[in-house]
Order: structure tokens, then C-alpha cells, then sequence
């Protein structure tokens, strides 16, 4: 435990020598936020101000996402953050509720970019620690799809068509289950682990468009995004970033309503990051990294409780 723990220390050190040895600039963002991201199935923390007869209930984030595309919006052209990120009702071997995030984004910068940055951290590290470099292979979603299911992905694919497959499969699922929720049962169910066990390092390109979050759609009608995998472990989400600022107010306003079907409590959209992106964010793509799984994957540690000294319990 000890050496992992020392390990620990100089991993977080070295990833930031990283970035600003790669002339990164490295941003500060809030604990406390009015919005913490609006993924229908991700439950913030929620707490409260109080000032006087002041009250405002305020949220520790779920990502810096927001902030560090307000940054972006100024000005600033290559940044990144590790930030302490809190997630309420998830806890596995491989997630605390209280986790390090790793969040860097370029302006002016393609998908491609960014899948070598991964590459480059991936060397970096695996030199510093005395690993083994594993290559990346890199997929489209679509041919995942095709050959683990033998199923034809599409842009316009359904959730009937999905609902078929599902049952073909015998995979379980919810009657309110809508697309996205059937996509993913067969993804985590059948695709993923056939593609963990064929693949130390990989990564999935083109997701369906209603999975866009905060993505552009390409051409062809594909969410342009791409998740990165590393020894059985989902690692990075990365986006080439929405810029359109009315298209990102109707997803948002889409995740609330799938929150409310859901029974979740709907997290009220951050206006300010919608108006910085009303004057304006430049053409830029970026992605989220969780730090506590990449150290688990880069020193094959399979459960998370075993790199902390003070883990959560239940």
C-alpha cells in the first residue's frame, strides 16, 4: 500500500509536468456550481449558501466541463485541469464518489489531435513508471456493432430496431427504457467486454447522434466523440466540441425532461456557460480522463480501494 500510495503521488505530479511541458496552461475551477453537468443518469451532490436571508442551493461538480469551456470562450487556447470530481450513488471496485478528473482541451484542434495527446501521456507515463507502451487500436462504433452483433448501426437506427436486438439477445431491459438506454445494456452486455478481451488499449469513434451530449455531429449524421479503453477499463470521453449555441440548449433541455421521466431531480441549465457560448467558443475538442482508473489500469490494480489510503465505505 505504501509504494502505491508514493506512486500515486508522482503519477498526479507527473501528468501535470505533462501538460506544462506541452505549454498547457493549467485552469482553477469552482467547487461550488449552479450547474454540474446535466447528464440524465449522473446524480450530482447538492448543497446550500446561506448568507443572511440569502439561500442559494448550489452542487459539487460532476466535471469542470462547463468552466473550462468558459475559459476557452476567453481566450485561452490550451488548457487542462485534475480536478477532485463527486458523483453521488455510484460506488464499484473501479469508482468512488469522490474522484480525480483529468480535463485538457485545444482550440482550433480535431478529434486527432487529442487521440495523440493520449498516446503521448500513455508514453510518457508508461516510460516514467517502467511499463510496457500499449498501442491504442482505434474503431468506429458502427463496426463494433457489426461484428460482435452482426447488426448494421446507423445514424437512424431506432430503438424498435434496438428493442429486436435487445430481445434477440436476451438481454433484460425496462419498459421506459429509451434508445440510449437500450444501446447501452447491449454495449456493456455484449460489445464491450468481447472488445476488452481482444484489445489491451483501444479506442471507439462515432457514437449515435442522441448520444451526442455535447458533441458536434459529423457530416454522415455520427456523434463525433470517442471513448477511450485501457485493460478492461472505460478511461476518457472526448468530444469535437458543440459550438452552437441553440442546439446545445435543446439537448440540455432534453436531458432535463429525460430526467423528469426518470424521477430525478432536474438540474437547472448553467445560463451563464450558454451565454458565453452565444458570443462565441471557438472550434475546439477536449476530453475527460479519469485519473484513478488510469493509474488502476497502467499498475493492473482491480480494485480502487486498494490505491486509497482513505477510500469511501459504505
Amino acid at each position: 500500500m505504501q509504494k502505491t500510495i508514493k506512486n500515486w503521488g508522482l503519477f498526479t505530479h507527473l501528468i501535470k509536468e505533462f501538460f506544462l511541458k506541452n505549454d498547457f496552461t493549467e485552469i482553477l475551477t469552482p467547487y461550488l456550481v449552479q450547474s454540474p453537468g446535466l447528464e440524465p443518469h449522473l446524480e450530482p451532490f447538492e448543497t446550500r449558501f446561506d448568507f443572511g436571508q440569502l439561500t442559494k442551493n448550489l452542487y459539487l461538480p460532476t466535471s469542470p466541463e462547463f468552466h473550462l469551456k468558459k475559459a476557452l470562450c476567453r481566450g485561452h487556447k490550451k488548457i487542462f485541469e485534475l480536478k477532485t470530481c463527486f458523483r453521488n450513488g455510484e460506488i464499484s471496485q473501479h469508482h468512488q464518489p469522490e474522484f480525480l478528473m483529468l480535463e485538457w482541451y485545444r482550440a482550433a484542434a480535431l478529434p486527432e489531435v487529442i487521440i495523440s495527446d493520449i498516446n503521448k501521456l500513455l508514453l510518457f507515463l508508461s516510460k516514467k513508471f517502467k511499463k510496457r507502451q500499449p498501442k491504442i487500436k482505434i474503431y468506429k462504433m458502427a463496426e463494433l456493432w457489426k461484428k460482435h452483433l452482426n447488426f448494421n448501426l446507423t445514424p437512424s437506427t431506432t430503438k424498435e430496431e434496438l428493442l429486436e436486438l435487445a430481445e434477440a439477445c436476451k438481454i433484460d431491459f425496462q419498459q421506459n427504457d429509451d434508445f440510449d438506454d437500450l444501446f447501452m445494456r447491449l454495449w456493456i452486455e455484449k460489445i464491450e467486454p468481447m472488445q476488452n478481451a481482444q484489445d489491451k488499449a483501444w479506442i471507439v469513434r462515432y457514437y449515435p447522434p442522441s448520444q451526442a451530449a455535447l458533441a458536434k455531429l459529423t457530416k454522415d449524421g455520427w456523434a463525433d466523440r470517442f471513448e477511450f479503453y485501457f485493460n478492461g477499463l472505460e478511461i476518457a470521453n472526448a468530444f469535437n466540441e458543440l459550438t452552437d449555441y441553440k442546439e446545445q440548449r435543446v439537448r440540455f433541455v432534453k436531458d432535463q425532461q429525460r430526467k423528469q421521466i426518470l424521477g430525478k431531480k432536474v438540474i437547472p441549465i448553467d445560463e451563464d456557460f450558454m451565454t458565453y457560448l452565444e458570443k462565441g467558443m471557438p472550434n475546439s475538442s477536449g476530453v475527460a480522463l479519469g485519473v484513478d482508473r488510469l493509474f488502476m489500469a497502467l499498475f493492473n490494480i482491480k480494485d480502487i480501494n486498494k490505491m486509497r489510503l482513505f477510500p469511501f465505505k459504505l
